[in-house]
C-alpha cells in the first residue's frame, strides 16, 4: 500500500502509527486475498471501542440507570453509528479490495447519508453497510496493538473518532434534567505551553446539548506551512441564547488539535461568563 496514503490516514485518525503494517492490514478487505485482512483486528477493536466508550458513560453519567446507560452504549458503539463515522472521516476511500459487492452498497449508502436534512446516528433512510464499521474497530484495534495496549493514548483517540458522542440529552431528553453530568472543566498546558481543556470538543458538544443550544460548529480559519509540516488555526462558534460566540484557537500542527484548543478557550470563556 502506497505510502502517502497511510500517511492520510494517520492525519484522518490523529496517530502516527510506529508499525505501519498494522495500518495496512487495518486497511485490507477480506476480498483483497493477496495480504491478511482486517478480521482479527476488527474482532480486538469491537472490545476496545466498548470498553473506552462504557468507561466514559460510567464517569460521565454518575446517576444514570444501568439500562439507560446500556441505551447509550448500543447507541455509540451500534453499525450505524461506526458506519457513519466511517463516511465522515472518509475512511471507506483508502480500503483494499477487489471488487466486493459490498462496496456497491457503501456507495448507495454514500449517497443516502447526502440526501438527509439532518445527521442521524441510527434509523436512517438505508441500513448501514457492516464493511464500514469493521473499517473503524480493525484500525482501532491496530492502534491498541501498536500502542502496545496503552488505553491512556487510545481513549482520548476514540472518543475523538467517534465525535460526536450520543449524549443522555440526545437520547432521553424527557430526563435530562434528572440526570446529572460531570461538567468539571480539567485544565492543563499543553506541549506549547498553551491552556488546554481535557477532552475540549467533546465537553463543549455536551454544554450545548444540556443547555439546548445550538451543536459548536468549527471552522479552519489558516492554513500554513509545507505539505510535510502544514500548522492549522480552527476556531468554534456557538449560539448562546440570544447572542453568537467565536473564537479562534492556536496554531497547530493537526486539524483535531486546532478545533480542540479552539473548543478549550471557548469553554474557558464560557466559564468566565458563569455559563457554566
Amino acid at each position: 500500500m502506497e505510502v502517502h496514503l497511510l500517511d492520510q490516514v494517520e492525519e484522518i485518525i490523529g496517530y502516527n502509527f510506529q508499525r505501519k503494517h498494522l495500518l495496512e492490514q487495518a486497511l485490507t478487505h477480506s476480498s483483497f486475498s493477496e495480504a491478511i485482512s482486517y478480521e482479527r483486528l476488527e474482532f480486538l477493536g469491537d472490545s476496545n471501542i466498548s470498553i473506552v466508550i462504557d468507561t466514559h458513560l460510567y464517569n460521565a453519567y454518575p446517576n444514570l440507570s444501568p439500562s439507560h446507560l446500556t441505551d447509550l452504549h448500543k447507541a455509540n458503539v451500534c453499525t450505524e453509528k461506526l458506519a457513519r463515522v466511517a463516511i465522515r472521516l472518509g475512511l471507506h476511500h483508502f480500503v483494499r479490495q477487489r471488487g466486493s459487492p459490498v462496496f456497491e452498497q457503501v456507495d448507495q449508502f454514500v449517497d443516502a447519508i447526502a440526501q438527509e436534512c439532518q445527521p442521524v446516528w441510527e434509523c436512517g433512510s438505508m441500513k448501514a453497510p457492516k464493511v464500514l464499521a469493521d473499517i473503524v474497530e480493525s484500525i482501532i484495534g491496530a492502534v491498541y496493538i501498536d500502542t502496545n495496549h496503552d488505553l491512556n493514548i487510545l481513549s482520548p483517540l476514540v472518543e475523538r473518532i467517534l465525535e460526536p458522542i450520543v449524549t443522555a440529552n440526545d437520547l432521553f431528553p424527557e430526563i435530562n434534567k434528572k440526570v446529572p453530568i460531570n461538567m468539571e472543566l480539567r485544565i492543563y498546558e499543553d506541549e506549547d505551553g498553551n491552556p488546554t481543556v481535557e477532552k475540549a470538543k467533546h465537553k463543549l458538544q455536551e454544554v450545548c446539548a444540556i443547555k439546548k443550544w445550538p451543536q459548536p460548529v468549527y471552522k479552519r480559519e489558516k492554513e500554513s506551512g509545507p505539505p510535510h509540516k502544514k500548522r492549522y488555526v480552527s476556531s468554534v462558534q456557538i449560539i448562546v441564547e440570544d447572542d453568537t460566540l467565536k473564537i479562534s484557537g492556536y496554531e497547530k500542527c493537526r486539524v483535531n488539535n486546532s478545533e480542540n484548543s479552539a473548543a478549550s478557550l471557548m469553554l474557558i470563556d464560557l466559564q468566565e461568563r458563569n455559563y457554566l
